[in-house]
């Protein structure tokens, strides 16, 4: 009998060892946990690159502040970056997103028959109903990878109907490959919503007008003579050129100053009053 409780005092003993050294062992976890959080906030706030970004997002500001609107956008995308294992900086970040949309949950894209892209108004110029128009843009080198971001937008009836905002997949050493890229992208979605179009019976009777703020993106488009200081782009973003320098060209291109392009709003955060522009240009507002 005596050998019986014996035993049964040794398995306690195992197991309340091992219950106290599970304990210590979350303990720890859980303070080098939060440790490496904190060495991570202090990392990225010292890095120039971050600082700002840290910072806005670890205070929430109210729904009205004037850095709210223009971040959200770019938040977002950032955020998604990290679904498969994200920290507290990024549900600070996606709570910042949630919070904008709540507070303009009154927003909305709004379409008008025969109405006009406002970009191709603001340098005068004017297409017929039903005609579909475009604006692409880029950042160069704005991802922390160094790669660009391209972000283009699809007008139609004064309101967007498709738009993309991606990182390139490639490196662009210089603004004109960036925007060149950017821009031979929108292209292909271009040509595709024109046959569309072309089904629905409504036939695009002129090139689709692409607004580039980018004049050796033009002229490289067009044909310019710029072929030897292009000779390092990928040869399968050219097909833009195709598409503008047919009989019938089904693209084309047309200056547009920096301040009017609306696509620069899918590429990175811009000041509220710019973004309120773009965002009013898109959306039909």
């Amino acid at each position: 009998m005596y050998v019986y409780v014996y035993i049964h005092i040794v398995y306690i003993c195992i197991y309340m060892c091992e219950f106290i050294h599970i304990y210590i062992y979350i303990h720890i976890s859980s303070i080098s946990m939060r440790a490496s959080h904190a060495n991570l906030k202090m990392t990225l706030s010292s890095s120039s690159s971050s600082a700002g970004w840290v910072e806005r997002i670890a205070t929430p500001p109210p729904i009205n502040s004037a850095e709210y609107e223009h971040k959200a956008a770019t938040h977002r995308k950032r955020v998604a970056r990290f679904m498969s294992n994200p920290e507290p900086t990024h549900i600070a970040a996606a709570k910042r997103v949630l919070r904008y949309l709540a507070g303009t949950r009154s927003v909305g894209i709004t379409y008008r028959r025969g109405a006009v892209d406002p970009s191709l108004l603001s340098v005068g110029v004017r297409t017929a109903p039903d005609q579909l128009s475009a604006s692409a843009d880029s950042d160069h080198a704005g991802a922390d990878d160094r790669r660009s971001v391209s972000g283009w937008a699809i007008m139609l009836a004064g309101a967007m109907i498709a738009w993309t905002s991606k990182h390139q997949p490639v490196t662009a050493i210089s603004i004109t490959e960036s925007e060149f890229y950017s821009v031979s992208q929108c292209a292909l979605d271009c040509v595709y919503l024109r046959r569309i179009m072309e089904l629905l019976e409504y036939e695009q009777t002129a090139p689709i007008l692409n607004a580039q703020d980018n004049n050796a993106c033009i002229f490289l488009v067009k044909g310019g003579g710029m072929y030897a200081r292009a000779n390092y782009i990928d040869t399968r973003v050219h097909r833009v050129r195709e598409f503008a320098a047919e009989d019938k060209p089904e693209v084309k291109l047309f200056k547009i100053a920096g301040e009017y392009q609306p696509a620069d709003i899918f590429t990175k955060g811009l000041p509220r009053v710019a973004f309120q522009h773009h965002r009013r240009t898109i959306m039909g507002e």
